[in-house]
């Protein structure tokens, strides 16, 4: 492992392993995490480009990972997945499996395929880039909700890692800022003869509007992006 020149973690793998590698100190803030996660060989792998450990070691709140893995199994075909794991001791319960594509495979074998995983408060959201885009990411939220820590849970340790796989993630870095925050501007406060509610919403989720006329009125229509 080493930074580069942005200061950012790199980390790779010259042999195949099967270990994990924690990052840092003990987290319990909202986050942003990225990084670009590439393999040697894509015949049959598993890497991890990010884990989440929480909980003690005393038997009180236990010990789990949340763990987003990509893997292809050599008896599974052409099938790449990613996997996401709310509780990793306990793979098989609340597990998000998403299909590779074929842009997505060629990114991870060839230049590395960007992961970006947004922590707000006990929620996570897992996204990839697409590789749809002309440079920049397009991001793809995974399995379009957010994996949850147990309750009451709020801090752990962010790592990486890989099983039997020769492979690298580059560019970690993290950052307290959202980027997929969107801004939603409404005229809630000027609304005549009813109320309207927005919702908070990150990149790749859902925008909530909700419209309660007052008794005697209708909604007459709905303008979002000036349509």
């Amino acid at each position: 492992s080493k930074y580069n020149a942005d200061g950012n973690w790199e980390i790779s793998w010259k042999n195949a392993a099967s270990e994990a590698i924690w990052l840092g100190e003990e987290s319990g803030e909202d986050f942003v995490y990225e990084t670009t996660a590439k393999v040697a060989a894509i015949d049959n792998f598993r890497m991890s480009p990010f884990l989440f450990r929480y909980g003690n070691s005393d038997g009180l709140s236990g010990v789990d990972i949340i763990a987003m893995d990509i893997m292809k199994d050599a008896g599974a075909q052409n099938s790449v997945k990613f996997q996401i794991y709310e509780r990793w001791w306990d793979s098989g319960n609340d597990q998000i499996d998403v299909d590779l594509t074929a842009a997505q495979l060629a990114a991870i074998a060839g230049d590395g395929l960007k992961i970006r995983v947004v922590r707000q408060g006990e929620g996570f959201y897992f996204y990839a880039d697409t590789c749809t885009g002309d440079g920049a990411p397009v991001w793809q939220l995974l399995g379009d909700r957010k994996s949850t820590v147990k309750a009451g849970i709020t801090s752990g340790y962010v790592g990486v890692g890989v099983m039997f796989t020769t492979g690298s993630f580059s560019g970690i870095r993290y950052s307290e800022t959202d980027p997929d925050k969107v801004a939603v501007t409404s005229n809630a406060d000027s609304l005549a003869n009813g109320t309207m509610s927005v919702s908070d919403v990150t990149l790749g989720g859902n925008l909530v509007i909700t419209v309660t006329p007052d008794d005697g009125y209708v909604v007459s229509s709905v303008t979002v992006n000036g349509e």
